[in-house]
């Protein structure tokens, strides 16, 4: 369950106007390389979502999308569910404990205070395109797109969560991070 994530303007990389409808999605490449100093990955988007920046926007919550580390099974498992409600369609690849992964995230004028994200799942093998982009027709938005649309908000309920990272090599030891943890740009 380990995550990385990069921030990017909107110059550097078109990711909403690409990745932000599943017709978009089925006609793109959906293949990432990252390359660092060290190495040249391969990651395929499996999810697009659009998150506040603003903690206002959410009843002072911001998703943390941005999330990085190594987290516990416990943690990744509430990511996993918190991503799939967020998705904006279904890629038909459902992250696992066993993934990499990478988040990519650009400013939207989808809304003010807003960032589209995609969330890529590093290639393990031979890259496969997904045939797959059925649309989530029940989205886990923040409170502020609920007000605009002048709709009732089905997950007022859903708790805040942050996740839980181990701090050392062994997994002995861990940190439950907070919003204080996160920059949301």
């Amino acid at each position: 369950q380990h995550c990385r994530a990069i921030a990017l303007n909107s110059s550097e990389a078109d990711l909403e106007s690409i990745y932000s409808t599943p017709e978009g999605f089925l006609k793109a490449s959906q293949e990432i390389t990252f390359k660092t100093l060290f190495d040249e990955d391969r990651y395929r988007v499996v999810a697009a979502f659009y998150t506040n920046t603003n903690p206002d926007d959410d009843k002072g919550y911001v998703f943390p999308y941005n999330c990085y580390g190594d987290m516990t099974d416990d943690s990744f498992y509430q990511y996993q569910d918190r991503i799939k409600s967020r998705r904006l369609y279904d890629t038909g690849y459902d992250i696992t404990g066993e993934d990499y992964l990478l988040t990519l995230s650009v400013d939207s004028d989808y809304m003010e205070n807003f960032r589209f994200v995609i969330v890529c799942a590093k290639v393990k093998g031979a890259f496969k395109r997904s045939e797959i982009a059925e649309p989530n027709t029940r989205i886990h938005y923040p409170q502020v797109w609920y007000d605009a649309n002048n709709e009732d908000n089905p997950f007022f309920l859903a708790g805040k969560w942050y996740p839980e990272i181990y701090t050392n090599a062994e997994h002995t030891e861990t940190v439950k991070l907070t919003i204080d943890d996160f920059v949301f740009n």
